[in-house]
């Protein structure tokens, strides 16, 4: 159902032929701004930009809800997201939420039950933490036998014979960011770095609330100090381990320990059986299903990212659909094949030498958006190849500039699909032919919260963005201050122009 207060409320549009599906990261792809700025920046451009640049992206959505559906999918928290939404609420920055909420990196997908206006209008958050794509969790046990449940129930078993203190909360980040959703808040755990308790009792896990699809622990920090405790590590892997298989469960760990405040710890997800491999739940899962259903019914994806976690859900080599594949391995051999897939150099000289497979590749109804940011970085170089001359199914767009690369991706595909194009809903035709206005405004890049949202192991710039902002400091503070002086001007006087 829609109306014209909001996109979208209860049910999602009929997808048919002509429409779009897009699947957005958050930070620095939809969200042009470090969450420092976005939550403290009271810089009046900074606000000004945010705000033009939510509001246009709004309308977009507006003008767009009878071909297009967009999907917020983050490498944050439900509660994580919340916060942000809050911010925006409180900030009057009123940003248009998706469709579709797809949280901690594949896990679980939220669906929409209210309106944004309302929400802005102080009202209640239009998705709710427990309603959640129950036919997505069923096709997932389906695959991998993975129940939340039961994983969590397993969990909580294992650590209660240890004594340990169990503390859920929607965050393993920090209090200065999240509040009392942080797991260390008030009265959750302690961040009590090197500490040794005498009694296990003492000890506290923190289980991060990643929904129905994923389990996010932290542990004592002293676990790994003394043999003891080691011996307790192992065997609660030991023990996790033995009754998921009991209960018919194929899940996964990150790879290896790794550590929040000086915690190490562990992350759990469903292994999933893919076009090509087995791999952990990510979201890949969602746009590939996707993709799938666009190709039954001509429809378009669309997906977009800036960072590693957004790699395997822009690499096109990885939409190739089973049934190809299992062709490709007849024709050049299972190991050929699985190279070519997992190294982009060796998989475009496939294309260039099978024809068959071009004309697949060509046609798929696959596009993706790189985001670059502000300093001209771009994360994902290896996606080189398909950015540019014949097999180009990416484009790169600054930060800002979201909307009008959803909307040169459609007109890129209609231009290579005539039926799609005259099966292109009227107001999605209109829309591609206007050119959306370019909003970045200036932030914070080396954010490090911004990092840790990315995913479970994100990979980091920060001393790059440190000699760089010692270099501004030393040669470039007296240019910068001319060049924000000079920008407050020509803002003033666009504003006397339009009062006049």
């Amino acid at each position: 159902m829609r109306t014209n207060k909001t996109r979208v409320s209860y049910n999602f549009p009929v997808f048919r032929a002509g429409k779009v599906k897009v699947f957005s990261d958050f930070d620095r792809t939809f969200l042009p701004s470090s969450h420092k700025d976005f939550v403290k920046n009271n810089d009046a451009i900074f606000i000004k930009t945010i705000t033009e640049y939510f509001k246009s992206f709004n309308e977009f959505l507006k003008n767009t809800r009878n071909g297009l559906k967009f999907t917020i999918t983050t490498g944050r928290t439900f509660g994580e997201y919340l916060t942000m939404a809050e911010v925006a609420r409180q900030r009057e920055f009123r940003m248009p939420l998706p469709d579709t909420l797809i949280v901690k990196n594949g896990s679980d997908e939220h669906i929409k039950v209210g309106f944004d206006e309302d929400f802005y209008n102080g009202k209640e958050f239009p998705f709710k933490y427990e309603i959640t794509n129950k036919e997505k969790e069923a096709k997932i046990k389906e695959i991998s036998g993975w129940d939340g449940a039961k994983v969590k129930k397993i969990i909580y078993d294992v650590l209660n014979k240890y004594g340990f203190r169990i503390v859920e909360a929607d965050t393993e980040h920090g209090v200065d960011d999240y509040g009392s959703k942080s797991m260390f808040s008030e009265g959750k755990i302690y961040n009590e770095l090197g500490k040794t308790y005498n009694n296990k009792a003492d000890w506290s896990v923190g289980i991060r609330r990643d929904g129905n699809l994923k389990t996010f622990l932290t542990l004592p920090p002293d676990i790994f100090n003394v043999g003891e405790r080691r011996a307790i590590y192992n065997d609660i892997q030991t023990k996790i381990r033995e009754k998921a298989k009991a209960e018919g469960i194929n899940f996964t760990l990150g790879d290896g320990p790794s550590s929040i405040n000086n915690r190490p710890c562990l992350s759990y997800a469903p292994m999933i059986t893919s076009n090509t491999d087995n791999y952990r739940l990510t979201k890949h899962y969602d746009t590939y299903e996707a993709f799938i259903e666009a190709r039954k019914n001509n429809d378009l994806v669309i997906v977009a990212g800036d960072s590693s976690n957004d790699l395997e859900m822009l690499n096109p080599a990885l939409y190739l659909e089973k049934s190809l594949i299992n062709e490709m391995i007849k024709k050049y051999g299972a190991n050929y094949i699985s190279e070519a897939i997992n190294n982009i150099k060796i998989f475009k000289e496939l294309l260039e030498k099978d024809s068959e497979l071009a004309k697949y590749f060509i046609e798929m109804p696959f596009r993706g958006i790189i985001v670059r940011q502000n300093n001209g970085e771009n994360k994902l170089n290896e996606l080189e190849p398909f950015t540019n001359g014949k097999f180009q199914k990416i484009i790169i767009v600054n930060e800002g500039e979201l909307q009008d690369g959803i909307k040169k991706s459609i007109k890129a595909y209609c231009e290579q699909n005539p039926k799609y194009k005259e099966e292109l809903s009227s107001d999605l035709s209109k829309q591609i032919k206007q050119k959306a206005p370019k909003n970045a405004p200036e932030d914070n890049n080396s954010n490090e919260d911004d990092k840790n949202n990315n995913g479970d192991n994100p990979n980091s710039s920060y001393w790059k963005y440190i000699i760089e902002f010692l270099a501004f400091l030393g040669i470039g503070t007296g240019t910068y201050l001319l060049y924000k002086k000079k920008k407050i001007e020509i803002n003033n006087t666009n504003n006397n122009k339009k009062n006049k």
